[in-house]
């Protein structure tokens, strides 16, 4: 210890000076050496936990007010609520959150290390015998490698809500067609229901006229054949529309006794190529993990130049003297000093390797885009195709194919009654009305569908991000 009689500010508290002064440089190291990663890693911790979908965004089901299911009014807002409560894509906003807390403790310097020696054999100085040693050191990384670090985390961010986007953009589809096909499945069991009380009036009508003597009791046999036959329909559309519901609250992640709700709007009329490839360039999710990958591209670029920069070791060592029961004149003064190392970059060839590896990632990136970029405009022109093509025989339907079929229908009816049309005419007009009309909400299916595959090759995910 030091001697009593000595009044030396510095030799009584060299302890608290030594310290303080270490604790001071590590603090304010970070904002000097790594002010690029203190940057990243707060633009990181401050962007807010959503997936945006041009003017939708995604978060927590907690955070939102949904409506009631059977309120909704719109396929756009089953979808709202449908991705908004999905597990699948809160697993995905969790895994977000995961990766952004792992950016938040990344880019921070190591903790220092605080090294005793209490006891053992210690050295004798001039001042007296040593009988306690203490050291703190901190390690400084290379400039620059903080924030490669810092980057390589935030792509990982940026990754995770890549795929956030593309589970959100996959619910949204599975919910589009699955809808679709259960609207197809409503639709025929409606017609078979319809027209097997149109084959039940025609055969009261033809019993009359058998009853009548101006009617064969063959026909009644042949036309309680096609009723049986409608009847037989009537179990398969049921069974499709079950199969349908199924399907659709299996896409929602409701349970089966869930209502579903009765849809008045189903999206939008008009689609336009450009303005789908913008948005697929934006939003589509094999886009923005190309992103993310590029971002990462670069981190290893960073990475690779921060090695071949030396990283620092600062320390400070104290060492508590004893002048007590020594002969000879000691001062008992306490020591202590400070010291830096450095690393020193020799290795080239690993470095080399580095430098190898991040070119390498940056061309991959860059072809990789190339290759999106070719497969969205071959997606949206396939889906474009099919949607007008589609439409186009809509469109004949309704100028009249249903009508004249119908019509053709009634003459022929009208002209058994009267005994100037045969049971055949009959029964062939009436098949060819409930063929026309099955056919025509197949393609009605078969459009939304078409639809669907559309808006998921551009990434859309609401038919409301296509307003101007």
């Amino acid at each position: 210890m030091p001697n009593p009689e000595r009044t030396d500010v510095m030799n009584t508290s060299p302890t608290i000076l030594s310290f303080s002064l270490l604790a001071v440089m590590a603090s304010s190291c970070t904002p000097v050496w790594e002010r690029q990663a203190r940057h990243l890693r707060q633009e990181v911790h401050n962007r807010p936990l959503v997936i945006q979908a041009h003017t939708t965004r995604w978060s927590d089901a907690a955070s939102q007010t949904l409506p009631d299911l059977v309120d909704i009014r719109s396929l756009d807002e089953l979808l709202t609520w449908g991705i908004e409560r999905h597990p699948a894509m809160q697993a995905r906003l969790a895994t977000v959150r995961r990766a952004s807390a792992r950016t938040d403790a990344a880019g921070a310097l190591p903790s220092p290390r605080i090294g005793l020696t209490p006891l053992g054999e210690m050295a004798q100085t001039a001042s007296g015998e040593v009988t306690l040693m203490a050291s703190i050191s901190q390690h400084i990384p290379a400039p620059g490698s903080l924030s490669a670090q810092v980057a390589s985390n935030a792509a990982e961010v940026r990754s995770a809500e890549a795929h956030a986007q593309q589970e959100a953009a996959t619910i949204a589809y599975r919910i589009r067609r699955a809808w679709w096909q259960k609207s197809y499945a409503e639709a025929g069991s409606t017609i078979t229901n319809e027209q097997l009380a149109l084959l039940q009036q025609v055969r009261d009508a033809m019993l009359a006229r058998v009853q009548a003597g101006t009617g064969k009791q063959s026909d009644i046999l042949r036309i309680g054949i096609e009723i049986e036959r409608v009847k037989t329909m009537q179990h398969s559309w049921q069974e499709r529309l079950h199969n349908a519901l199924a399907e659709l609250r299996t896409a929602l992640s409701i349970t089966a006794e869930t209502p579903l709700p009765a849809l008045l709007n189903t999206g939008a009329t008009q689609y336009k190529v450009g303005q789908l490839v913008a948005l697929a360039r934006i939003h589509r999710g094999d886009v923005l993990r190309n992103q993310a990958h590029r971002q990462k591209a670069e981190a290893l670029a960073a990475a690779a130049a921060a090695r071949r920069r030396p990283d620092f070791t600062t320390s400070l060592s104290y060492n508590m003297v004893d002048d007590e029961n020594l002969m000879g004149p000691t001062s008992g003064d306490d020591q202590w000093w400070f010291g830096v190392s450095m690393s020193v970059p020799l290795w080239f060839g690993s470095y080399a390797a580095s430098d190898r590896e991040a070119a390498a990632a940056k061309q991959e990136a860059r072809f990789e885009a190339e290759a999106i970029d070719n497969r969205i405009q071959r997606d949206i022109a396939t889906a474009m195709s099919t949607w007008h093509s589609t439409r186009a025989q809509i469109a004949l339907y309704d100028d009249g194919l249903l009508a004249q079929a119908q019509a053709a229908f009634d003459a022929e009816n009208s002209h058994y009654s009267n005994g100037s049309s045969s049971y055949t005419d009959v029964i062939a007009t009436w098949k060819q009305v409930l063929s026309l009309h099955l056919s025509y909400h197949a393609l009605k299916r078969d459009v939304g569908l078409a639809e669907a595959d559309l808006l998921h090759a551009a990434g859309v995910i609401l038919v409301a991000q296509l307003v101007d």
